[in-house]
């Protein structure tokens, strides 16, 4: 028997104990909450293989080829931005590679697709007087923590929220970040308290409990309304820690050790995005400091 007539039986075989795209979806999310990936990335990826499974409402895993998966996504660039598209790709490539293992296709066809062409975009940023009117909009405890801990650690938002306040230690000047609470990399680091984080937290301070309480995103929307940031970036406070901390400190190893981030992202993103003098003013901003008329000369998100 040749290779050629070898392979089509082989292919054939997979492709007749395929199943339905809509169940194969089905088993992949199912197959990531068991492993204790977080709801909101189950619901990114749920929604991300819907987009899927929608263009192909009747069609099995096995039958789907590299010429469909570029159909598909070439459907999604006539109105997503090409880095959502690269997302979802992404997503498709889990998928078969799940369906792989799972020996509902032979090979993963997702992975042969194009990669939509992405055009860099510059991080934005907070200025100075921005970060100071958002701490000063804050009227709760819990939710200055959650600002300030943003602007000033650069932690994330989902990290901030699985806070405790045993994991903050002021003595020692670090906040402990466990590989629970690092959905995006598994790993647990140390962030240091920053001089004027300091002074935010001390006065709010618990031994333990929550360090954000419920109905965060209500009162999270209603403190920027009041700051007047109807314009927002989700990643704009991180991204602000990373381009300022960057700015007052020459030890690119150690900032990017802070961030999570490689040295090579640090300076292709952050590197000269703010000038030294609004870095100064940005750390200075302590609770005595929040309505001071400074600088506002830096990227707007």
């Amino acid at each position: 028997m040749s290779d050629a007539i070898r392979f089509s039986l082989e292919h054939l075989k997979t492709r007749q104990k395929s199943i339905p795209l809509t169940e194969a979806v089905e088993n992949l999310i199912s197959t990531k909450k068991a492993a204790g990936r977080s709801l909101s990335y189950c619901r990114l990826l749920t929604g991300n293989l819907k987009k899927l499974t929608s263009f192909y409402p009747n069609r099995t895993v096995g039958e789907l080829t590299k010429r469909d998966i570029d159909a598909f996504l070439a459907s999604l660039a006539t109105h997503l931005a090409p880095q959502t598209v690269n997302t979802v790709r992404r997503d498709c490539v889990s998928l078969w590679s799940f369906c792989v293992a799972s020996e509902y296709a032979d090979r993963n066809v997702a992975e042969l697709s194009e990669l939509a062409s992405e055009i860099p975009k510059t991080p934005a940023v907070l200025t100075p007087t921005q970060a100071a009117d958002l701490l000063n909009a804050s009227h709760e405890a819990d939710m200055t923590a959650f600002i300030a801990i943003a602007l000033f650690a650069g932690l994330r938002v989902h990290e901030i929220k699985k806070l405790d306040w045993k994991h903050i230690d002021l003595e020692d000047g670090s906040i402990q970040v466990s590989a629970e609470m690092d959905t995006k990399r598994k790993s647990r680091r140390s962030v240091p308290i920053q001089p004027n984080l300091r002074l935010w937290l001390e006065p709010i301070a618990h031994s333990s409990g929550k360090v954000v309480n419920q109905n965060h995103r209500r009162r999270w929307l209603a403190t920027r309304k009041r700051a007047k940031l109807t314009s927002w970036d989700d990643n704009c406070m991180r991204h602000s820690f990373v381009s300022y901390r960057l700015a007052a400190k020459p030890d690119r190893a150690a900032v990017a050790s802070e961030a999570r981030h490689s040295q090579a992202v640090l300076e292709s993103n952050y590197l000269n995005l703010v000038r030294n003098s609004d870095a100064n003013k940005y750390w200075e901003i302590v609770p005595q400091t929040v309505s001071l008329n400074i600088s506002d000369e830096v990227k707007k998100p």
